[in-house]
């Protein structure tokens, strides 16, 4: 009879490890996007805004989110952060919002607000950390979203003196 090489059983249980690991985690089955955005209290050095992000259940099956970090970057400037930890119950094939406050650094709304003023178009990017759970599986999710706007549309035109 032949002995099995260390190496070789090495690589085989790895291999089931992995594959194990694989069939316990639940698949990505959801989004995440920015619904709003409302800027409210402001300080010397922080201003906070309030974002309302939509999370939508993409799953035949009931998820909860067990709580949520959302991170912020505009115009290619990670402006700030924030935290929800209440519970948000999502049937199958539904959506549900988070309100998080987000605090920015004025250093950091100074450029963005600069670079407004020359571009006119404002860029965002959502990082997400979900923590997510259906029926008794947990499992913990990282998803990116982004988008732009540009602000030339929502301008008003000057009207034209005669």
């Amino acid at each position: 009879m032949k002995r099995l090489r260390p190496g070789l059983l090495l690589l085989l249980a790895c291999t089931l490890l992995l594959a194990a690991c694989a069939t316990t985690r639940s698949p990505d089955t959801f989004e995440v996007s920015l619904a709003d955005v409302r800027f409210t209290d402001a300080t010397a050095l922080e201003t906070s805004g309030v974002f309302v992000i939509r999370v939508q259940n993409q799953s035949p099956e009931a998820l909860q989110c067990n709580g949520a970090v959302h991170k912020v970057t505009l115009n290619g400037i990670r402006v700030g952060s924030g935290v929800h930890k209440e519970t948000l119950a999502l049937d199958r094939l539904s959506d549900g919002t988070q309100t998080v406050t987000v605090r920015f650094g004025n250093l950091a709304l100074a450029r963005l607000l600069h670079d407004l003023s020359q571009t006119k178009r404002v860029s965002w990017q959502l990082d997400s950390t979900l923590y997510l759970q259906a029926g008794t599986r947990s499992w913990t999710a990282k998803t990116s979203r982004t988008g732009a706007l540009d602000l030339k549309e929502f301008q008003t035109p000057r009207p034209t003196g005669n």
